[in-house]
Protein backbone atom coordinates (compact mmCIF):
# COMPACT_ATOMS: atom_id res chain seq x y z
CA UNK A 1 0.00 0.00 0.00
CA UNK A 2 3.02 2.23 0.23
CA UNK A 3 4.43 1.96 -2.98
CA UNK A 4 0.69 3.31 -4.04
CA UNK A 5 0.79 6.31 -2.03
CA UNK A 6 4.51 7.15 -2.59
CA UNK A 7 4.02 6.22 -6.39
CA UNK A 8 0.26 7.03 -7.68
CA UNK A 9 0.95 6.20 -11.45
CA UNK A 10 1.94 2.74 -11.57
CA UNK A 11 0.36 -0.74 -13.54
CA UNK A 12 -1.86 -1.49 -10.79
CA UNK A 13 -1.36 -3.32 -7.32
CA UNK A 14 -3.17 -6.38 -6.34
CA UNK A 15 -2.86 -6.78 -2.26
CA UNK A 16 -3.91 -10.25 -1.41
CA UNK A 17 -4.46 -11.47 2.22
CA UNK A 18 -2.86 -15.10 2.39
CA UNK A 19 -5.40 -17.53 1.29
CA UNK A 20 -4.58 -21.61 1.08
CA UNK A 21 -7.50 -22.08 -1.51
CA UNK A 22 -5.84 -21.20 -4.41
CA UNK A 23 -8.82 -21.54 -6.79
CA UNK A 24 -10.90 -19.49 -4.39
CA UNK A 25 -8.70 -16.78 -4.31
CA UNK A 26 -8.13 -16.40 -8.27
CA UNK A 27 -11.50 -16.03 -8.90
CA UNK A 28 -12.41 -13.24 -6.33
CA UNK A 29 -9.31 -11.49 -8.07
CA UNK A 30 -10.87 -12.49 -11.43
CA UNK A 31 -13.78 -10.86 -10.70
CA UNK A 32 -12.24 -7.64 -8.90
CA UNK A 33 -10.34 -6.66 -12.11
CA UNK A 34 -13.32 -7.88 -15.01
CA UNK A 35 -15.05 -4.78 -13.70
CA UNK A 36 -12.38 -2.65 -14.28
CA UNK A 37 -11.28 -0.48 -17.43
CA UNK A 38 -7.62 -0.15 -17.01
CA UNK A 39 -5.58 -1.43 -13.66
CA UNK A 40 -3.64 1.71 -14.04
CA UNK A 41 -2.75 3.35 -10.67
CA UNK A 42 -5.70 0.96 -9.57
CA UNK A 43 -5.02 -0.60 -5.84
CA UNK A 44 -6.99 -3.32 -5.76
CA UNK A 45 -7.13 -5.35 -2.06
CA UNK A 46 -8.73 -9.27 -2.15
CA UNK A 47 -9.57 -10.59 1.21
CA UNK A 48 -9.56 -14.60 2.22
CA UNK A 49 -13.40 -15.61 2.86
CA UNK A 50 -14.13 -15.31 6.90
Amino acid sequence: MQLHKTSPVHAGIIACTENPNFERLAEKIHHAVIQLDSLDSQLIRIYRDA
